[in-house]
């Protein structure tokens, strides 16, 4: 751990192989970060990973690569999977995980950025969320979510979010945040 690595960064570094983590940020590229760092170190315990979110491709393929990912590398022996999720709807993306996870051999880890949403798509989002924490009970999955604080406006909500995971990441910007076992 480098002298300004924050608390969340430390614990990503020496997570054990399977955990279900929860991220809510104010910075979208200490997020990011920190997300990227889940994958690099599955990637590097050969994990197959999957990164899901409302970016263009291209620009998070730039930016793993940036963060010192081997984007190329990873994606051309296929342990690097990355979709835009921005037209997708719910049943959609559970479906494109589900698939990721059946064709997944051995261990793999699943990032899920939620960058925008709505307070009507909230039901559906813990219906995904619900789905996904299934799967993560049944597979060898790890799971990292995040989401930004700015649309959660709703205690409730974000209550049932937090108690489905093993772990929620306060992350608010570089260099701070706590972590929290839930379960």
């Amino acid at each position: 751990m480098t002298q300004n690595e924050s608390e969340p960064a430390k614990f990503i570094r020496e997570l054990k192989d399977k955990s279900s983590l929860l991220v809510f940020y104010d910075n979208q590229s200490y997020a990011k970060s920190l997300g990227f760092l889940f994958l690099d170190m599955g990637l590097r315990n050969g994990h197959v990973c999957l990164y899901l979110s409302c970016e263009a491709t291209q620009n998070v393929e730039a930016d793993m690569a940036s963060a010192g990912i081997d984007v190329a590398g990873y994606k051309a022996n296929n342990s690097l999977k990355i979709h835009n999720i921005t037209n997708h709807r719910k049943d959609q993306i559970s479906k494109l995980i589900e698939e990721f996870v059946k064709n997944a051999k051995e261990h793999s880890r699943i990032v899920l950025q939620h960058d925008r949403f709505t307070r009507a798509q909230q039901q559906d989002l813990l219906s995904l969320e619900e789905h996904i924490q299934t799967l993560f009970e049944k597979h060898d999955i790890s799971i990292l979510k995040i989401y930004n604080t700015e649309f959660l406006d709703n205690a409730k909500f974000m209550q049932q979010i937090i108690n489905m995971h093993e772990y929620t990441i306060f992350a608010p910007d570089f260099g701070k945040g706590i972590v929290i076992k839930m379960k």
